[in-house]
């Protein structure tokens, strides 16, 4: 038993350390995406230059300071409908500008700014594979727990995610850690503290943090699990604690802030900025049809993956109504796709605003080649009485559906949030099927930005969809040349990102018709356009 423990252990830390540096390897070639600059790369930055003033008071015996309305306002200040129209650094909680700050802090000596806040996101994500073969490990056997954390890993649009410093990744990660921890703590009192921690730190990600204990309401109420009961006196008292305190923009007044400039634009947000998306060939203001996040699901998971994840569900399908850990997992993923399918919920960029289902769905991938492998064991090796050892048949299906995907990310790198899956063709079917081709400017690449920067001195650009913080950031931090000019009168160059969902008549027509002078392309799609305008 102990042999067992310590190899699921030394396996567990190496899908950490493989994860880890497989992230890492490429952290900086994944374009700077739209919400970087302002809300985490920013915002981490007067994270930073907070503490040094109030630790600098705190120093003096200045308490007062931590709840001095000046410092407040100007560096926690709430979020309103302005700043999120801009990308403020304020419009979600701070969780995710913390885990980047730490990172940072301990890092930047040993990697570039860049890398060392993206690696809070790196550093989650290897977390989520490495606990997430432990409990599949625990709760079916080694090889079904290996096959589910190499699942997460083989997913494109996730891995992707975990290159970049945003609420996602941290919203995923948390997510999971919170379910896990509320499973072992339906077995363990003592854990039902960590729980309730964990369930405020989710919270302090996003919004969508809130969502998790109404996903447990209904597990409880349909598996008539009564164990839930007794995690509800700390959870009650716990989560809103660690979400006051360690969100200074609700210590002077919680209730009003958490409802004025929390709930409420989250429920209002598509009177403000409606964020339009483009789903088999029409753009959608903000509102896309209900089935978006199930179609995108379908053909963003590889195949083999989902197919797999299918058998997983419809073996466990029974277990709905009965208290175990299957029915937990299914419910995570029945709740958070009833949350996407309802009319006020923002379906834009892609699977982003649903990334925390995909543990999930890897879990039951897992459960899925566990019973493939038994079915092909027992009837076709054992019948037919094959020289086939079990563990030989487990390591052959495990590299037949998991080596094209890995092969996949290696091919796509480092455009992964652009990836689609055979079912629909990949890019280039998914492109001729009308859905969007990338979405959050992470297309400007590493090697793009080297390619940019060869156009002459003081080129004017005029760059679609644009960001004027956006590029300004990156002139500023040396990653373009200063010299370009983003704002012209008249353009020399226009720079175009096939983000369809805000193309203009205009845009169409030159994506369409015009002949770019560069362009970066997958399967013959292009990613990111110059084109020469005189």
């Amino acid at each position: 038993m102990r042999l067992q423990s310590n190899k699921n252990f030394i396996t567990a830390l190496i899908l950490f350390l493989l994860t880890l540096s497989s992230v890492t390897t490429g952290i900086f070639d994944v374009g700077i995406v739209w919400d970087e600059p302002n809300a985490h790369f920013l915002g981490s930055e007067r994270v930073i230059e907070w503490i040094g003033k109030v630790t600098n008071r705190l120093v003096q015996g200045d308490w007062k300071s931590l709840l001095d309305d000046r410092l407040l306002q100007t560096y926690w200040p709430p979020s309103t409908k302005e700043s999120q129209s801009v990308f403020g650094t304020n419009d979600h909680p701070p969780l995710s500008r913390y885990l980047s700050t730490l990172t940072w802090f301990l890092f930047h000596g040993l990697l570039d700014d860049f890398s060392a806040y993206r690696l809070s996101s790196a550093l989650l994500f290897s977390l989520v594979v490495s606990s997430l073969f432990l409990k599949i490990t625990k709760e079916i056997n080694f090889h079904s727990g290996l096959f589910s954390a190499l699942s997460l890993i083989a997913m494109p649009r996730v891995f992707g995610h975990a290159h970049i410093a945003a609420t996602d990744m941290p919203m995923l990660a948390f997510w999971w850690f919170s379910i896990l921890v509320f499973h072992k703590s339906l077995h363990e009192p003592k854990w039902r503290y960590c729980f309730a921690i964990l369930l405020g730190l989710a919270c302090l990600v996003k919004f969508t943090g809130l969502l998790i204990p109404l996903g447990l309401i209904l597990y409880t109420v349909f598996t008539k699990d009564l164990r839930v009961l007794k995690l509800l006196k700390p959870t009650l008292l716990i989560s809103p604690l660690v979400l006051w305190l360690l969100n200074p923009t609700w210590w002077r007044n919680p209730i009003n802030v958490f409802y004025e400039n929390f709930l409420k634009l989250f429920i209002t947000r598509s009177d403000f900025s409606p964020i339009p998306g483009y789903y088999l060939g029409h753009t959608y203001a903000f509102d896309l049809p209900w089935h978006q996040a199930i179609v995108l699901t379908f053909i963003t998971v590889p195949t083999g993956i989902l197919l797999l994840s299918l058998l997983g569900i419809s073996t466990q399908a029974r277990s709905l109504l009965r208290p175990k850990l299957t029915s937990l997992f299914l419910w995570q993923i029945i709740w958070y796709y009833i949350v996407m399918v309802l009319p006020f919920t923002p379906n834009h960029d892609g699977v982003r605003l649903f990334l925390p289902v995909f543990p999930f769905i890897a879990c039951l991938a897992g459960i899925g080649f566990e019973k493939t492998a038994s079915w092909i064991h027992t009837n076709i090796i054992l019948k037919n009485k094959i020289k086939l050892s079990l563990q030989f048949l487990y390591s052959g299906l495990g590299t037949i559906v998991l080596l094209p995907c890995l092969i996949n990310l290696a091919v796509i790198h480092p455009y992964y949030l652009e990836w689609y899956n055979g079912l629909i063709g990949g890019v280039s079917g998914a492109h001729k099927a009308g859905f969007e081709t990338t979405y959050w400017l992470d297309t400007l690449s590493k090697d793009v930005r080297n390619d940019l920067n060869l156009l002459p001195d003081n080129a004017k650009i005029d760059p679609y969809p644009n960001s004027d913080f956006y590029y300004e950031f990156l002139q500023n931090r040396g990653l373009l040349k200063k010299s370009f000019n983003f704002k012209p009168d008249k353009a020399d160059y226009i720079i175009l990102m096939p983000r369809q969902g805000m193309f203009e008549d205009w845009t169409w027509n030159l994506y369409k018709n015009g002949k770019p002078i560069y362009q970066a392309t997958i399967e013959n799609v292009p990613l990111f356009m110059i084109y020469q305008i005189r």
